[in-house]
């Protein structure tokens, strides 16, 4: 049984996710661009984002890998095609896992992929199950993110990697204006709170991992803001018909304000879980 704030999450990409693949595409995340000069497609963008989490984790042929908070499968279904690891990805929204799972068989990779309607908070599999982990912008759904590194840590065998791709906070928010836009996104979002990028190396370590690496994107990602704020800003009548007038106008105004707050910002972070002492 999902935790109540989980379950809202999932409810609400029950109801959002046909729309968002009409509006975007498959890939529910943020875009990576190599030079944010260079402003390439998101739809490439987001691909390339996964990309940096396949990177990362280094999975190899015979890996299975777990996908907390999987969407429609995209990325979990190139992470096989790419790497040859099996992967299975949870989720608290039964329509995405439909999905997923529909996407999976349609590509010939069912018996490499799949996906379980599960809480990254209280994953039902055994200790030391998998070879990876990655959650691609999952976490800020997460309201107790302490106890999800600590699960990821459980079914990650020793050895095994943690990659996670964040919208996070660069900085503590000060002024008012900013707190509020950052409010209203969360709230948008079905997020109870944006963590510190400079809070996640303690929280990791705590959940008994190691930190290899953590980096600052938000100069590579803040284009999605830019493309997501011209989408509402051109929705059609599809977005009136789910959302309402009223919603879509207030996306609009927290997007407008959301882009000027430096704090704002988007972190990759990899971890490992150490290896068994002999």
């Amino acid at each position: 049984m999902p935790h109540p704030f989980s379950g809202r999450v999932g409810e609400l990409y029950d109801r959002l996710t046909d729309l968002i693949r009409d509006t975007y595409d498959d890939n529910f995340h943020y875009g990576y661009w190599p030079d944010p000069a260079d402003r390439g497609s998101l739809a490439q963008a987001t691909e390339q984002m996964t990309d940096q989490l396949i990177a990362r984790l280094d999975a190899r042929p015979g890996d299975t890998v777990l996908d907390v908070g999987g969407g429609t499968g995209q990325p979990a279904l190139r992470l096989a095609r790419r790497t040859g690891a099996d992967v299975v990805g949870v989720n608290v929204s039964r329509h995405q896992l439909d999905i997923a799972n529909a996407k999976a068989r349609a590509e010939g990779l069912h018996e490499k992929v799949r996906f379980d309607f599960a809480d990254a908070m209280d994953l039902p599999y055994p200790d030391a199950s998998f070879d990876g982990v990655w959650a691609l912008e999952s976490m800020l759904h997460m309201p107790d993110r302490p106890r999800v590194l600590r699960e990821a840590a459980r079914v990650l065998r020793p050895g095994g990697r943690l990659v996670i791709a964040d919208i996070a906070l660069r900085a503590a928010v000060e002024d008012e204006a900013s707190r509020i836009a950052v409010e209203r996104f969360c709230a948008i979002v079905s997020a109870r709170s944006l963590e510190r990028i400079d809070t996640y190396p303690r929280a990791v370590v705590e959940a008994g991992l190691e930190l290899l690496e953590i980096t600052d994107v938000s100069a590579h990602t803040f284009p999605t803001l830019l493309e997501m704020l011209d989408c509402y800003r051109s929705a059609h009548a599809a977005h009136v018909a789910v959302i309402g007038e009223e919603a879509l106008a207030e996306r609009v105004e927290t997007f407008e304000s959301i882009v000027a707050v430096p704090q704002f910002g988007y972190v990759l972070l990899t971890a490992r879980k150490p290896s068994a002492t002999p």
